[in-house]
């Protein structure tokens, strides 16, 4: 449905990092431990399933939990007036129109055809008796065509995403208010598929979906979409120069969050910094997150070189004094950095990998 509202032509930019001033490094002292055993992990948060979770028992009651009264209306009154301004000064749009045209496009997602018009198609294999019940062929494509969810009127000129802004803020409002409570978080970056012409489509090479819009996603660990923000280009998303664009999308989504809880936060090495763990460590949070060799502010890890020398489970610990921020480079597949306010090696895990030709268990510390 997103790719249906979205058509405006805009020019972006590709997110970057500059590098760390090193004037502004802050001074650090870093204590080595001997099997980081002066870390302990703290333990883990416990969550708490809202009741609201518990009422509902079908799919429809969750969906309409999202997609209520006041969304719909937001569709059927946007769409309507777009009607209208082109010259279709009759035209009328109900509620329980707006219902079916979600339906039949959330259909269409699993259900596809080549062409809308097959469902309505007299041929025993591509009729569909669900879809031409509900609505006309005619009358679904002239939904199709005049379907909106802004008034073109009032468009915000920085926005390139105005044409779905209001009902993109509604459906933030309602993933934030009914979020399942969890206290593990990770924030990353999801794609919607897109292969038409935008100015903020991204390729991003050797992703699962290479074309599309990417979508700064605050989530719980089993996928449930908190907060999300569209990526407009590196100039929109850098609130915090300090940061950098990862690091401010991460405290930019953090901020949305219910002050009262603590969170455990995981990242990427794209969003981690040493001044990013420090940050979110003052706000009365914890973050995990891989960490890319050149942002470790010059800390004493063991070099990478070194690292690969070693036998495979092997790794190296640091820990500074001043913010309890921990660093781990792990020999796995590759040579893995781990940046964490939350937990170190201890207690050491194991997990298999594959050594000499055969399935072997080697060490994994906790933090990772």
């Amino acid at each position: 449905m997103w790719r249906i509202l979205i058509r405006k032509k805009r020019r972006s930019s590709q997110p970057h990092l500059k590098p760390l001033n090193h004037l502004q490094k802050k001074l650090r002292l870093w204590l080595r431990g001997s099997g980081g055993t002066h870390i302990s992990a703290k333990p883990e948060k416990e969550t708490t399933t809202p009741e609201f979770v518990l009422d509902k028992d079908n799919p429809l009651e969750f969906f309409e939990m999202f997609f209520d009264d006041q969304v719909l209306e937001l569709l059927r009154s946007s769409t309507e007036k777009n009607a209208i301004a082109k010259g279709h000064v009759n035209f009328r749009l109900t509620i329980e129109e707006v219902k079916n045209f979600i339906g039949i496009l959330l259909l269409s997602g699993y259900n596809s055809v080549s062409r809308y018009r097959m469902y309505w198609d007299q041929s025993i294999d591509t009729h569909h008796s669900g879809v031409a019940s509900c609505m006309t062929r005619n009358r679904f494509e002239e939904l199709l065509r005049f379907f909106h969810a802004c008034d073109n009127s009032s468009l915000p000129p920085d926005d390139k995403f105005g044409k779905v802004r209001p009902l993109w803020d509604m459906m933030n409002e309602r993933w934030l208010k009914f979020f399942p409570g969890d206290k593990h978080l990770s924030i990353d970056e999801s794609m919607v598929p897109y292969f038409g012409k935008h100015g903020t489509k991204q390729h991003i090479h050797g992703k699962p979906i290479r074309f599309g819009y990417k979508i700064w996603s605050l989530c719980t660990r089993l996928g449930y979409l908190i907060y999300g923000e569209p990526y407009q280009g590196a100039k929109t998303g850098n609130t915090n120069p300090n940061l950098g664009v990862g690091g401010s999308v991460v405290t930019n989504l953090i901020f949305k969050l219910p002050t009262a809880a603590h969170y455990s936060f995981y990242t990427d090495n794209f969003f981690t910094s040493l001044r990013l763990l420090d940050d979110v460590s003052q706000m009365g949070h914890d973050i995990t997150g891989t960490l890319r060799a050149n942002r470790t502010e010059g800390a004493p890890l063991k070099d990478i070189k070194e690292m690969k020398k070693t036998a495979r489970g092997s790794f190296h610990q640091i820990t500074d004094v001043s913010s309890n921020s921990t660093l781990v480079r792990y020999n796995d597949n590759n040579i893995v950095t781990i940046a964490s306010t939350e937990s170190g090696v201890q207690p050491i895990g194991k997990v298999k990998r594959w050594c000499n030709n055969k399935r072997v268990d080697i060490d994994q510390p906790h933090c990772y």
